[in-house]
């Protein structure tokens, strides 16, 4: 009897204190200066109760298209600035964005949310006339996989990615029922399947938080679809890795 009210009570905490699981923000108050190296032009999108905040990294050189990024689940942009000059360096203009509560981005999160955020950001690069490659790690996969199933691209690039939420986190709770207790379900598999560019997937074997199977199972949803292995690498550390950078500027086209 305590090990089924205990099972409740658990199932019941996961329900309502998902989002805290899944997504750990940092907000910022709207008059803050932004802490990034590199250079960048803040944009603001005022919507009807809510802002979208999302940055510019500008290409050192000609620029050759943009890439818009989809980031990981902790803080805020600022912390994923960093990875801006792997494409700049490139000739690629890069685009970041901050979820709902995230950075200055504010409003309710939802996952019908998080794709409106997606397809704002979209519209603004659409106008500038160039290619864009759609770039979505960890989190951001799911939001990142969804645009690209609905709008063109030059290409499509997954870092650390999942198979589906209700897949990693049954990898979990294998216990639970977690397809009916969660509330995001960002089913990246299914959305590759609608996707006509390219697709690239970096993992590391070693990743401690989503684990290497979920992108091998991934690769496999349909032909075509690129799995680049890093042998050592775990979920934070592929920049670090000369076969993730290397294979990401062969992908990028040099």
């Amino acid at each position: 009897m305590i090990l089924a009210l205990v099972y409740i009570a658990v199932g019941v905490i996961f329900y309502f204190m998902q989002d805290r699981l899944i997504f750990h923000p940092s907000p910022l108050p709207a008059g803050h200066q932004f802490r990034i190296d590199s250079p960048f032009e803040e944009v603001n999108v005022v919507q009807a109760d809510y802002n979208v905040s999302f940055v510019k990294f500008p290409a050192k050189g000609p620029r050759k298209g943009i890439v818009l990024y989809f980031h990981g689940n902790m803080n805020n942009l600022e912390r994923y600035a960093p990875m801006a000059p792997l494409f700049t360096s490139r000739g690629y203009e890069v685009w970041m964005i901050d979820y709902p509560g995230f950075g200055k981005t504010t409003g309710k999160m939802s996952e019908t949310r998080l794709y409106e955020d997606a397809l704002l950001m979209y519209a603004y690069a659409a106008k500038e006339g160039e290619e864009i490659t759609i770039y979505g790690r960890s989190i951001g996969s799911g939001v990142a996989a969804y645009l690209a199933s609905v709008r063109p691209s030059r290409q499509l690039m997954l870092e650390t990615p999942y198979y589906n939420l209700t897949e990693l986190a049954r990898s979990y709770a294998p216990l639970y029922p977690v397809r009916m207790l969660l509330k995001y379900k960002l089913p990246v598999n299914e959305y590759l399947m609608k996707v006509n560019a390219p697709i690239v997937i970096f993992h590391g074997k070693k990743d401690e938080l989503i684990p290497y199977k979920q992108a091998l199972k991934l690769s496999q949803v349909k032909p075509g679809i690129q799995l680049i292995t890093i042998a050592e690498g775990k979920h934070n550390d592929l920049v670090n890795h000369p076969v993730f950078t290397n294979a990401l500027h062969r992908a990028l086209g040099n």
